[in-house]
């Protein structure tokens, strides 16, 4: 099998790397994409077509509650975004 979610960094190696690859993987592989950043740049996780974006430091609980959610998202059930303080859900 294959991922069924990619957790990419924002600014992966260079500015804006991790937008492209998670742009590529989402229209090619229809895999659902978490952002991950040390900054709150927001606006372009979600011009890349992202779930949401969540913001570092976090805790290894958030962590588990989205990955949750995601799955739960990629197999068509009912999901309402967790309440954690650093994630931005985004649609």
């Amino acid at each position: 099998g294959h991922p069924k979610v990619a957790l990419i960094d924002v600014n992966l190696e260079s500015d804006g790397a991790g937008v492209s690859l998670a742009k590529k993987l989402s229209q090619d592989f229809d895999m659902p994409v978490v952002f991950i950043t040390g900054h709150a740049d927001v606006a372009r996780a979600h011009a890349a077509c992202a779930l949401g974006v969540l913001v570092k430091p976090f805790e290894a609980e958030e962590f588990r509650k989205i990955v949750r959610y995601v799955a739960a998202r990629q197999v068509g059930e009912p999901a309402i975004p967790p309440s954690c303080p650093r994630f931005e859900p985004f649609g």
